[in-house]
Order: C-alpha cells, then structure tokens, then sequence
C-alpha cells in the first residue's frame, strides 16, 4: 500500500523522518531501531519517491533552525500547489524562516516589515540538551544524505533560500556536539553550490536572501559562532 497510492507515501515518510530527527539515538525501543536505521530507511524511500523531497524537507529545516515542526505542510509544501490556503501556508512558513535567520538582531530596514509580520513561533519545550542536539543531528544526516533534497534545493530558489535561511538560524544551536553537526551541513553547502543555483541576481529571492547575509556579517550586528 505505502508504494502505490500517494497519500500513504507520504505518511510513510513523514513517519519514518520523524523517526530521524527525532532526540534520541534508540528512536523506537519496542522494536530496538536507531536513528542510524531510520535514515536508511528514509534515505531508501525519498530515493524512491524523489517528489516526496518537498513534503519532507520543510520539517528537517524547522529541527535545524531551532523552530517547532511546521503545524501541516504535508499536502501544502510542493512549490507548485494550488489555492490560496497553500500559498498562505508556504508564506508564513517563509517569513517564520526569515525571522528565525534574524532572530536577537535588528533586520535590516527592507525586510523589517515581513520580519515584523511574521507570525512568533512558539516558546521551545523545555528539554535536556542532548535530546535538542539529537534531533539536530539527525536533521543535518536527513539532509547530508539524500540527494533528492539537494536536487530540490539546486533546482528551485526557494527552496534554496530556505536552506540557506535554516543554516542561518542554525546559530541557536550553542552546545559542541550540535556545531559540529551543522558544520558538517555547511561543509556540504560549499562544496555542492560555488554560487546560487538558477538564482537570478535581480530576483527577490536573491535579494532577500543577500541582504540577510550582509546585514548579519556586520560585526556590529553579531558575532558568528561559526
């Protein structure tokens, strides 16, 4: 059934991705599995269902980010969907990215309005450290070891612009063993995109995206833990 109709698919991987990102390294007892499985398992499906990418990603950005898993994009995260309540839905979960990649400075003056109308996320659960740098590590190897996602983010600019945004955000993430995690995803970022993949310099996702940046590489504005 999971490999026939689509909706099954999907809940399938949402499952198993909750699976890897999820905060400790024996991730379903029961049955003895470990995140080191579960993202086998993972990295088999999406290989197979690359269109899966899409519905999976924004849920791995939000763990990387420091950010609440996204209420529902399972059926609203595909680039290409229709209406109004999909659109909306993709929109706030932009702007909650760009807040997050900003978040404790002051945003520059062309993007304080969207940053200003961003929805606040929810205060994080109170949870052992260990527990936040798992679910960071198993985000980071979600994403390090699926091609599908890097195909998606290569692909298409928005989605690139997530990532990059989600890197950004990253800095919430003080211990070691969470750094050492996501210097690994930046690593991959080098190495994979010498510049911005398809992304015309003129665009507003590029603009957006390059005003981040340099307003958050002023030493006046942060101090980079990376």
């Amino acid at each position: 059934m999971f490999w026939i109709h689509g909706l099954p698919i999907i809940g399938f991987c949402r499952t198993v991705q909750a699976l890897c990102i999820c905060a400790h390294v024996y991730v379903c007892p029961c049955v003895c599995m470990c995140r080191s499985e579960a993202l086998t398992v993972f990295s088999s499906a999406i290989k197979r269902y690359p269109a899966m990418a899409c519905y999976t990603l924004p849920h791995t950005l939000s763990a990387i980010a420091d950010l609440p898993a996204p209420p529902d994009l399972t059926l609203t995260a595909a680039p290409t969907a229709a209406g109004a309540a999909a659109a909306a839905a993709l929109a706030a979960y932009d702007a909650q990215l760009l807040a997050a990649a900003l978040r404790d400075v002051a945003p520059p003056a062309d993007l304080a309005a969207i940053v200003a109308a961003a929805a606040p996320p929810p205060p994080p659960a109170e949870e052992p450290q260990g527990a936040r740098d798992g679910r960071v590590d198993g985000a980071v190897q979600a994403v390090c070891q699926n091609l599908p996602y890097w195909r998606l983010v290569g692909r298409d600019v928005r989605w690139y612009k997530r990532l990059m945004l989600a890197a950004l955000a990253s800095r919430a993430h003080n211990s070691t063993v969470a750094q050492n995690s996501l210097s690994g995803l930046f690593v991959q970022l080098v190495s994979r995109h010498v510049k911005p993949p398809g992304m015309e310099y003129g665009s507003e996702e590029f603009t957006q995206l390059a005003s981040v940046m340099l307003h958050l590489a002023k030493p006046e504005t942060l101090r980079w833990v990376f």
